[in-house]
């Protein structure tokens, strides 16, 4: 009876659950009581007192296999970090080649990532009221490293300095235009995008559309940045992009190609009519002008430029040389040229093109070089083309420095 009473017993007969009063065949882990919870991070704390609805424990995984909270500080380190891996793929590459597509690709992500960030500025960055001159009210224009993170896509695209990259290539395209034209007209441009075709492996109708794509995204990049920041206006090769805007308004190479494409269609449905277009002049028979809006035409270009002279003339004008946008704007007959598209195509561009001209134009007529050099600026060089403006060194006609 001893041995029996010191017997080990079974679980089940003396684990039992105070809750159920079933047996349990296995007890369970002791619970130990719950620790005090780690302390927030800096960025947790700075999106939960800007009231934010972001911070509710998501986690957003990057490119680069890093994790963070999916606040409005995670999305934003998120953010820059796409933009910069997009953005060191951009490079100058021959136009339209199986390089410059794929450059075409990543153009098309920043402008894409740009309007993003005009349509979500609260959630750009982790602290939204910076934007506005953050809390130096003294400082109503800061730098772009002092707004924070809420402008992702220009930060990543002068931190990897790819902003002169993107002009240079928009303006490449452009001459690549006009060679083949003065080259040959319409048939030579027709020969030059069959063979582009049969080098990339694309149908000419997907040729054309990513040509076009191509173009229209690099434009709305480098509009997003420049209106941006001051920086990008400084940082930004002021000469090359005056003379590409010059250009551009002169040839206007978009409608040309448009008028040339309209009128090889009219002569093979049926011959030119009354209404068929003539030499891409972008008349018809009678004299009536067309539709001259670029953008009826697919032309971003032509009322992009318009832009990029509203800031580098209105907007940043007082971070700039001045004298220096002078010497080279009339150098390439800028302002004759601005003046002749305005007075040409104004009446039919949309009113944010045509207020962005007139103010570019007024910005030109506004600066001290004007008043100082006005024939030079509006009659373009002469004599030898040897222009000197202010306190700017002279330039040659063919831009050199001499």
């Amino acid at each position: 009876a001893t041995a029996r009473e010191e017997a080990p017993r079974s679980p089940s007969t003396n684990l039992k659950s105070g809750a159920t009063g079933k047996s349990r065949m296995f007890g369970a882990p002791t619970r130990t009581s719950p620790s005090s919870p780690p302390a927030p991070s800096p960025a947790s704390r700075e999106d939960r007192k800007a009231g934010s609805p972001y911070n509710v424990g998501r986690v957003a995984t990057t490119s680069f296999g890093t994790t963070n909270l999916a606040t409005p500080s995670g999305i934003a380190a998120r953010n820059l970090a796409n933009v910069r891996t997009h953005a060191r793929k951009i490079r100058v590459c021959v136009p339209m080649s199986a390089e410059w597509f794929r450059c075409g690709e990543h153009l098309r992500a920043l402008a894409e990532a740009g309007e993003r960030e005009d349509r979500n500025s609260s959630v750009a960055g982790s602290n939204p009221t910076s934007v506005a001159g953050g809390s130096n009210p003294s400082n109503p224009n800061p730098s772009l490293w002092d707004r924070d993170d809420c402008l992702f896509v220009a930060r990543g695209v002068l931190e990897e300095g790819k902003l002169n990259a993107i002009i240079k290539s928009l303006a490449a395209h452009r001459q690549l235009i006009r060679r083949v034209r003065r080259r040959g007209g319409s048939l030579a441009w027709e020969t030059h995008v069959t063979e582009t075709c049969v080098t990339v492996g694309l149908t000419r109708h997907e040729c054309v559309d990513r040509v076009k794509r191509w173009e229209a995204d690099a434009g709305r990049l480098l509009k997003r940045v420049l209106s941006t920041s001051v920086e990008a206006a400084q940082t930004a090769d002021a000469a090359a992009l005056l003379r590409h805007c010059a250009a551009v308004l002169t040839w206007q190479d978009a409608m040309w190609m448009a008028d040339e494409a309209a009128e090889a269609s009219s002569s093979s449905g049926g011959g030119e009519g009354e209404g068929g277009v003539g030499e891409g002049d972008g008349k018809d028979r009678s004299g009536a002008r067309m539709d001259s809006n670029p953008r009826a035409y697919g032309a971003c270009q032509e009322t992009h430029v318009l832009h990029y002279l509203e800031r580098l003339f209105c907007t940043h004008v007082d971070a700039l040389d001045e004298s220096a946008l002078a010497s080279v704007a009339a150098e390439c007959g800028l302002f004759q040229s601005l003046c002749a598209f305005l007075d040409e195509r104004g009446a039919s561009l949309v009113a944010e093109d045509r207020r962005a001209g007139l103010y570019a134009l007024s910005g030109i007529i506004a600066t001290e070089s004007f008043a100082s050099h006005r024939r030079l600026i509006v009659g373009g060089a002469a004599g030898d083309g040897a222009v000197t403006v202010g306190n700017a060194s002279p330039m040659s006609a063919g831009g050199e420095s001499s």
